[in-house]
């Protein structure tokens, strides 16, 4: 199974956490690397607490689901 990455942050202007990319283009971020290279370009663009959440598809559905909760 694959892994996606999600990069949380808190957009300009705003207060609340928030997923500011999930996509490049129409394409899930699947690569590590490139996930590091989209969170660089939204604190340049003024986002602020940024952090990379790995997604990984091979694990239990149920810890995903407890993971997600506990955050």
């Amino acid at each position: 199974m694959k892994k996606i990455y999600v990069v949380w942050g808190v957009p300009p202007s705003l207060t609340n956490e928030q997923v500011i990319c999930e996509k490049i283009g129409n394409d899930d971020i699947t690569d590590h690397r490139a996930a590091k290279i989209a969170e660089m370009i939204m604190i340049k663009r003024g986002c602020t607490k940024t952090r990379i959440q790995t997604i990984d598809f091979s694990e239990n559905i149920t810890n995903l689901f407890i993971q997600s909760i506990t955050i």
